[in-house]
């Protein structure tokens, strides 16, 4: 079974131009003053399908150009519960192996050294994120929109939970309701998915400006789509 054929965009570096120019509920990262601020880049792992290397490199320019410094940017791989990238994954991911300074560090659900507990969700989850996140003024998604069985679809602020939150947020998040209702969410936004319900109450609840940049494909895995803006 597959979806409906989608065109792919003629040039993905204009439709990412056109998106960071035109976000959607969120002024654009231009318009920011980010002399000041603390940057987390979130980047979604192997196991998405994600053209991270085609979004990131202009993400980045784009930042600077705002006038956020390198040494305050902090590159957090969003890896779940999945095994580290290696440093050449890390480096062809990003598209580049010059990041201008930033900092990069994948994010790991069982060291408590790399987690801060933010509080719990109306639904009773224990919220536990990766430091560099809560820390951090401006949080920037990077990621693909795409059906999930559990959560409704991948992209938002999926990359934060569970991407980058603890082992304890994670197993309760997945296991939010009865297995009748957890399985049967795909495309549900949030009102009409519990999971999708948790994960944004609990990403909501760190003091942060958040920005997304993400993808649509086509059934080929090329880029139908780019949006920017607020996360929902």
């Amino acid at each position: 079974i597959r979806p409906a054929g989608a065109p792919a965009v003629r040039d993905v570096s204009a439709s990412l131009k056109e998106a960071l120019d035109h976000p959607i509920g969120h002024p654009g990262l231009r318009e920011m003053d980010l002399s000041a601020k603390r940057i987390a880049v979130v980047v979604d792992d192997l196991t998405r399908p994600t053209p991270v290397s085609r979004l990131f490199p202009a993400v980045l320019e784009e930042l600077l150009r705002a006038g956020a410094r390198a040494s305050e940017i902090t590159v957090v791989i969003s890896l779940g519960t999945h095994r580290a990238m290696t440093e050449e994954e890390i480096a062809n991911r990003l598209g580049r192996s010059d990041v201008r300074g930033c900092r990069i560090v994948n994010h790991d659900c069982r060291d408590e050294r790399m987690l801060t507990r933010v509080g719990r969700t109306p639904g009773g989850t224990e919220v536990v994120i990766n430091r560099y996140l809560c820390e951090a003024d401006v949080v920037v998604l990077i990621g693909t929109i795409e059906p999930h069985l559990l959560a409704g679809f991948g992209g938002g602020l999926k990359n934060v939970i569970p991407g980058c939150a603890g082992l304890t947020t994670i197993a309760s998040t997945h296991l939010r309701v009865e297995a009748s209702r957890r399985f049967d969410c795909a495309g549900k936004d949030s009102e009409n998915c519990p999971t999708r319900q948790d994960i944004e109450e609990g990403a909501k609840l760190l003091s942060v400006d958040y920005f997304l940049v993400n993808t649509v494909l086509t059934p080929d895995g090329e880029v139908a789509g780019i949006f920017c803006g607020d996360p929902i």
